[in-house]
């Protein structure tokens, strides 16, 4: 009997602190951290710079935005602005399932001279042992410089005819944008990023200084990370 008592008051306690403690008014509870978990502070990457920092420091110095209901933290105010100019620019489509990875943070794999990005090692795995069977459909958004699956873009009316050459995009905004000044992607202007191939407008890369030099040709380079992997090794993207 004893033993049942206590079994029934030990219950009874459980169920009265379960009540009060969802019964606190908002401003009592711990906002955001899931009960029985211990909040921590876990590192995250710059999407620009690709340098590891600390997500709780980032967004105590506002130096965070929102692309996508995802959210970036940053270093410096100046990866920020740049993220927030271009935030496709930092982004990649991986190759097999065409989801959208942040090219600092995805996994990088090399086939042809050039770098593809993946959001999970099976992906990488998949692709990097039969290449073939992910390149033939997909084709690069000049704006932007995502890649993108032609028949969708077809299917979706996201392509012009422009000079005798059709143009696919990833989007309408991308799309509009390419119609207001084609010979900006298409024209002596344009560029395209040796590492990942993505699209580039020269003045953009000379004012984010993301520009190299080598064997007296210029390379004009999407974003920090990419300009950081052909710096360590040109020839490996120059084949």
């Amino acid at each position: 009997m004893k033993a049942l008592f206590f079994v029934i008051v030990f219950f009874v306690l459980l169920s009265s602190l379960i009540w009060s403690s969802a019964c606190l008014p908002p401003s009592e509870k711990l906002q955001g951290v899931t009960p029985g978990v211990i909040s921590v502070s876990l590192p995250t990457v710059d999407p620009v710079c690709g340098v590891e920092l600390d997500a709780l420091g980032a967004r105590a110095a506002g130096l965070t935005s929102e692309w996508k209901a995802n959210p970036y933290y940053f270093c410096s105010r100046d990866c920020k602005e740049k993220f927030d100019r271009a935030p496709m620019m930092y982004h990649a489509k991986c190759p097999v399932c065409n989801a959208t990875v942040q090219k600092t943070a995805a996994l990088a794999g090399d086939h042809g001279g050039r770098a593809y990005f993946f959001d999970a090692p099976e992906h990488r795995a998949a692709f990097l042992k039969e290449p073939a069977n992910y390149l033939g459909g997909l084709v690069i958004d000049v704006v932007c410089g995502m890649e993108v699956v032609r028949a969708k873009a077809e299917e979706s009316g996201l392509t012009v005819e422009h000079s005798g050459q059709t143009f696919y995009f990833c989007g309408p905004g991308c799309k509009d944008k390419f119609l207001k000044d084609p010979a900006q992607f298409t024209g002596e202007q344009a560029a395209v990023c040796p590492v990942c191939g993505m699209g580039v407008v020269k003045n953009d890369a000379r004012a984010g200084g993301l520009t190299s030099v080598y064997q007296a040709n210029s390379y004009y380079f999407c974003c920090t990370a990419c300009q950081q992997y052909f710096d360590r090794n040109p020839e490996k993207y120059l084949r």
